[in-house]
């Protein structure tokens, strides 16, 4: 058996290959909860609570109330802050486990500086911003967030608390505390109200955990003439809220199937194994995958697998301007230059598409560059020879979810593949597969280019 050699050619500037976990968080994009079997942590429903000062932060210690007008889905009472508030609240000790997902209701009547939440244990607090203009420090509060929600409803956020904590502090903490925040230092305005806090990790949908199982035949001559040899493949799927799947099998050597256990037969001509990919998705869209190596008798050779990576790719502003390289020469010119040491050089082209490819007129609120190109312009991007793009980067959603999701469509239709955006942090972090002479390559990551450091809001991380 041959060793898998793969040549990696960088061309012209390379970016960062981590790819942004984009997409701006509005209420219809987060995974829901019906909170049948949701823990509640707070809800204020007996009418009564102690609340002490967090820290020093507190200076209108008693700019709170529970309020009966404001509440969420009709409950009994909310928290409402107003002032320069910031309440701290013992509550019975909550292990958190291994995953765990906390929802709070809150609705913001008028915008404060800061306007959020957080949790405590012995050690350590972690604070998640809401709402608010101040531009706060990433190393001590989760941001992703704020200003993504509209004001003067209730919203529900959703805060993968657990994950969060891990990642801050390294380890699963027993929560004591909770924190509730209006901070406003210099101004009397903003006003928030909290309501139902529940843990509704029982509630989320579970995405399928799947296995592939596979038999052997013997070599035999098809009518081509050419050796073949049958693989009887068998998937297996555990899924406890979903009983239909889709199933999406890439066998490594250009084919493909979407029947549950296909049968599938393999040429003799190649001297490595075969990566075989299953992905399976459920009605819920989410997805589970599996691989498994296949070794046929040895034939020739494909390797080695080169792939070249290219960092920006702009296909808009003044390339598109009237007197621009598009409009006179076409978008292939572009790349012409190029394509020699590009797309001609490798088996695999990856690129970081710069520009959303998009005709939705309206842009983010308030970034102060945004680009757009024609969708027509994927043209170049095939001429190019490039076979794979990130979308990972700080203009995917300059003209927000339409844009980001026409982009995906125009690139898909034009089989390109795409990867590093979606409207929630699973969709932006699921890996995108391609196939090349029997190995399947996968591609994922993250970046940190969200404008949170401009106070561009609302930020361009995904949440949950």
């Amino acid at each position: 058996m041959q060793k898998l050699y793969v040549k990696v050619f960088f061309s012209f500037v390379i970016v960062l290959y981590g790819l942004l976990t984009s997409g701006m968080i509005f209420p219809e994009n987060q995974i829901g909860s019906d909170s049948s079997k949701a823990i509640i942590i707070e809800n204020f429903d007996d009418g009564t609570i102690s609340l002490g000062s967090y820290s020093d932060q507190d200076e209108d210690p008693t700019y709170w109330a529970l309020d009966s007008e404001t509440t969420y889905e009709n409950s009994p009472w909310a928290l409402r802050l107003h002032g320069n508030t910031w309440k701290l609240q013992n509550i019975d000790p909550v292990v958190m486990g291994s995953g765990d997902v906390w929802q709070v209701s809150a609705y913001i009547d008028s915008v404060a500086e800061i306007q959020g939440f957080g949790i405590m244990d012995s050690e350590h607090v972690l604070f998640y911003s809401f709402a608010g203009t101040e531009e706060l420090d990433i190393e001590e509060w989760a941001t992703v967030y704020q200003g993504a929600f509209p004001e003067k409803q209730w919203n529900e956020y959703q805060l993968p608390v657990a994950d969060d904590w891990l990642a801050y502090f390294g380890y699963l903490p027993e929560i004591t505390h909770l924190v509730y925040i209006n901070d406003n230092d210099n101004a009397l305005g903003g006003v928030v109200y909290f309501d139902q806090i529940i843990n509704i990790n029982n509630d989320l949908a579970c995405a399928p955990q799947v296995s592939i199982d596979y038999s052997i035949g013997g070599i035999y001559t098809n009518i081509e003439g050419d050796d073949v040899v049958d693989v009887q493949f068998t998937s297996e799927v555990v899924d406890p809220d979903s009983n239909e799947h889709d199933f999406f099998w890439d066998f490594g050597d250009g084919s493909t199937s979407q029947e549950q256990n296909p049968l599938h037969a393999f040429l003799v001509n190649d001297d490595h194994p075969y990566t075989v990919l299953l992905e399976a998705v459920d009605p819920t869209n989410l997805w589970g995958q599996a691989s498994c190596s296949v070794e046929v008798d040895p034939g020739g050779s494909t390797f080695p697998v080169t792939i070249n990576f290219v960092g920006d790719i702009m296909l808009a502003r003044k390339y598109e301007y009237p007197g621009g390289i598009i409009p006179i020469q076409g978008v292939e010119a572009i790349f012409e230059p190029t394509k020699p040491y590009l797309g001609d050089a490798a088996n695999i082209t990856v690129a970081n598409l710069e520009s959303p490819l998009t005709t939705f007129p309206e842009h983010h609120p308030t970034k102060t560059i945004c680009f757009k190109g024609s969708p027509e312009n994927v043209d170049g991007l095939t001429y190019a020879g490039i076979d794979i793009v990130t979308l990972a980067n700080n203009h995917i959603l300059d003209y927000l979810q339409p844009g980001m999701h026409e982009t995906q469509y125009v690139l898909n239709t034009n089989n390109i593949v795409s990867f590093g955006a979606g409207v929630n942090s699973y969709k932006a972090y699921l890996p995108a597969f391609y196939s090349k002479s029997g190995v399947v390559f996968a591609f994922l990551g993250a970046s940190d280019r969200t404008g949170q450091y401009n106070n561009y809001q609302p930020y361009l991380n995904a949440g949950f």
